[in-house]
């Protein structure tokens, strides 16, 4: 026996079949009858709406997808500052990067007196290097700063 094939509707079709039900002067007949719908159908519809609002028809999964892009999209952000920031660890951590200007030396180099020092550890200067570099792609590109970033954000702002 070959299964029934059910119709599928749009979101916008199922608003404007209850938007002309609602209208004055026409009953639900007429608008089953135009659409080529059941009252049952309408009904289960208006039922719907009533229950959930504008959150009543959301599609065939549009919305889902375009959280999977996105979250696509941020793990391709964060898969490109890792690497970043595995470039940078290499390069900071190699003792020659700091050779290639002739005759400089780590003995020939003075330290000033002032010097503030931003992290104990190579690796809270990586972290807060990647910190900051996120906030400021997030500011560029008019995102909303997480938690932590807005919170590091306002702890620098206090220090100067």
């Amino acid at each position: 026996m070959a299964k029934k094939k059910y119709r599928r509707y749009s979101p916008e079709f199922k608003r404007h079949a209850l938007k002309r039900a609602s209208e004055d002067g026409v009953t639900d007949k007429e608008v089953c009858e135009d659409l080529g719908i059941s009252p049952r159908q309408l009904g289960r519809w208006r039922d719907q709406y009533r229950l959930l609002g504008d959150e009543a028809f959301p599609g065939q999964g549009k919305r889902r997808d375009e959280e999977v892009a996105e979250l696509k999209r941020k793990l391709a952000k964060a898969e490109q500052e890792r690497d970043f920031l595995k470039d940078a660890a290499v390069v900071l951590a190699d003792p020659e990067w700091r050779d290639e200007a002739p005759g400089d030396t780590l003995d020939d180099i003075i330290i000033p007196k002032n010097l503030t020092i931003c992290a104990t550890s190579f690796e809270e200067f990586i972290y807060r290097f990647w910190l900051e570099n996120t906030i400021w792609f997030a500011l560029v590109e008019s995102r909303e700063l997480t938690e932590t970033q807005e919170s590091y954000r306002r702890a620098a702002a206090a220090t100067r």
